[in-house]
C-alpha cells in the first residue's frame, strides 16, 4: 500500500496547480481577445449588399417595389463590417431628384447619392463603388381627388363655456391619390379621434388623418382651431310682428309677445337687446291652411347666438275685417 502511494505522489506534484491553470486560461483568453481586436481594427475592402428604402416618391405615383437592394464596395474596419452584417438596417434614398425615364418608369442616379449613403454609415466607412450605379423603378399612376376633412372630436366643456363656432381645419380639404375605384366611393376623410375634457380655453392643435389602405394623402396632418368663450343665458320679452296682413284687416294675437331664451358669449352681453330678435307670424298661413293657431317663426337674430328657444311656439288669433 505504501508503495502505491509513493508512486502517485510524484505524478500529483507534476500536475500544475489551480492557480497556474487559471493563469494559463487567462493568458489564452487575453491572447484571443488581442488577436480579435487586432483583426477587427484593421481596414478591409469588401462588397456588401444593402437593402434600399425609397423615400419622397411623388404622391401621384405608386412604386411597384417599395424596396430594392444594391451592392456597395466599402472600405471599413473589421468591427464596422461585422456591425453591418449583424444589424442589416435598410439605407434610405430620396427620389426627389429622380428623373422620368418613360411613362411608367423613373431613373435614379445612385452614384449621385454617395454622400447621402455615407452619412448613414459609420464616419470612417468609405464607399468605393455602387452597383448598379443607375437603377430604374417602375410605377403606376394614381387617380387624384380633392376630399374634405371632418374632425372626429369628443369635447366636454367646463360649465358656463361653449365653442363660439364649429371647429376650423386648415386645410379644409386635401388631394388624395389612389385607385379610381376607391376614390369614387370616398366622400370625406376623418381625423384620428381627439378627446378633451374641462375645456375653458380656445384650442389649437395638430390632428393626424385616419389612414386608408391603398390611398396616399397630400398631407398627413391638419391644424385644428376651436374658439372657446364663456357664455351666459338671458331671457327677453319680444313682441310678435305680422307679415303679409292685407289692408283693411286687423289681426290680434294671444299672447302678443314671446319669451326668448338666448345663449351667447358673455362678452356680448352689453351689446344685445330685445329688439335684436325678430319673431313673426304670417297672415298667409291663415288663408292657405285655415289654421286656428299661427306658428311663430324666427326671422332675425344676432349671428353670435349659440342657442335660442322661445315660448310659446304658436299663438291664437282674432281676425277682424
Amino acid at each position: 500500500m505504501k508503495t502505491e502511494q509513493n508512486d502517485i505522489l510524484p505524478l500529483t506534484r507534476a500536475l500544475p496547480s489551480r492557480g497556474r491553470l487559471r493563469f494559463f486560461f487567462f493568458f489564452v483568453l487575453l491572447s484571443f481577445v488581442l488577436w480579435v481586436s487586432t483583426k477587427l481594427s484593421k481596414s478591409y475592402t469588401v462588397v456588401d449588399t444593402f437593402e434600399i428604402e425609397w423615400l419622397d416618391a411623388p404622391k401621384s405615383i405608386f412604386l411597384n417595389q417599395n424596396k430594392s437592394s444594391i451592392d456597395l464596395t466599402l472600405q471599413a474596419s473589421g468591427i464596422e463590417i461585422l456591425w453591418y452584417r449583424l444589424f442589416r438596417k435598410p439605407l434610405e434614398i430620396s427620389l426627389a431628384t429622380a428623373s422620368e425615364q418613360n411613362e411608367h418608369s423613373i431613373q435614379v442616379n445612385l452614384t449621385a447619392q454617395r454622400y447621402s449613403l455615407e452619412n448613414q454609415l459609420f464616419d470612417n466607412t468609405q464607399i468605393q463603388q455602387i452597383s448598379p450605379s443607375i437603377t430604374s423603378l417602375s410605377y403606376s399612376k394614381l387617380g387624384a381627388k380633392k376630399v374634405p376633412i371632418l374632425a372626429t372630436t369628443a369635447i366636454e366643456f367646463r360649465p358656463g363655456y361653449l365653442s363660439v363656432s364649429s371647429i376650423q381645419l386648415e386645410p379644409e380639404a386635401i388631394e388624395v391619390y389612389g385607385p379610381i375605384s376607391i376614390l369614387d366611393t370616398l366622400s370625406a376623410l376623418t381625423t384620428m379621434p381627439f378627446e378633451v375634457k374641462d375645456v375653458h380655453e380656445s384650442i389649437q392643435t395638430t390632428l393626424s388623418l385616419e389612414p386608408i389602405s391603398e390611398l396616399k394623402f397630400e398631407k398627413e396632418q391638419v391644424t385644428a382651431f376651436l374658439a372657446i368663450d364663456q357664455f351666459t343665458e338671458q331671457v327677453y320679452e319680444v313682441g310678435i310682428e305680422l307679415r303679409n296682413l292685407p289692408k283693411g284687416k286687423k289681426l290680434r294675437l294671444f299672447p302678443p309677445r314671446v319669451s326668448v331664451k338666448a345663449t351667447f358669449p358673455l362678452s356680448e352681453l352689453k351689446r344685445i337687446k330685445a329688439s335684436d330678435f325678430v319673431l313673426v307670424v304670417d297672415y298667409n298661413d291663415i288663408v292657405e291652411d285655415s289654421k286656428e293657431e299661427l306658428e311663430i317663426k324666427l326671422e332675425v337674430q344676432p349671428n353670435f347666438i349659440k342657442q335660442l328657444f322661445w315660448t310659446p311656439k304658436t299663438v291664437n288669433y282674432l281676425l277682424r275685417e
